[in-house]
């Protein structure tokens, strides 16, 4: 946690390390979406090498993961996080997630991604953080010194 108590977060192209020493007080965004199961499901960059598809992060989408709570701005996305949130982090036995996963898994929800991707246009992210850490970073260079990414900028 940062000093004002708000979730600490770090933009990561590789999450094994900075996962690893980043303990439970951060949140890394995993931009390859290899462990997060919103991004997974969305296009990736064209040119991605493989088993690292890069994706765009949607706006709003790291703003929810630091406070919990959904904004991302567009509607019909935001709506298909939160589905996926019911279903990953939601209750293991309610029935409201059981519903979601099996409407998930059928494509019910589908057409809100569709939408979004037709009304973004060029959908695919602009390059980003490199997928390897450079030659002079340390792990402890990929934090964040107790503060979240939004009082950094790099919302």
């Amino acid at each position: 946690m940062g000093r004002r108590g708000h979730p600490t977060g770090l933009r990561a192209g590789s999450v094994g390390l900075a996962g690893f020493y980043g303990g439970p007080n951060i949140h890394i965004l995993d931009v390859l979406a290899l462990g997060d199961p919103v991004l997974s499901r969305l296009p990736s960059r064209s040119g991605s090498r493989i088993g690292h598809f890069e994706r765009r992060v949607p706006d709003g989408y790291e703003k929810s993961l630091l406070s919990r709570r959904l904004v991302v701005e567009d509607p019909e996305l935001n709506e298909y996080c939160r589905v996926v949130w019911s279903v990953t982090r939601g209750p293991v036995w309610s029935a409201s997630r059981l519903g979601d996963s099996v409407r998930l898994i059928a494509g019910t929800y589908d057409p809100l991604v569709n939408a979004y991707l037709l009304r973004s246009g060029v959908w695919f992210r602009e390059a980003g953080l490199p997928a390897l850490p450079l030659p002079n970073q340390t792990i402890e260079t990929l934090y964040l010194p107790s503060s979240n990414l939004e009082d950094a900028g790099r919302l």
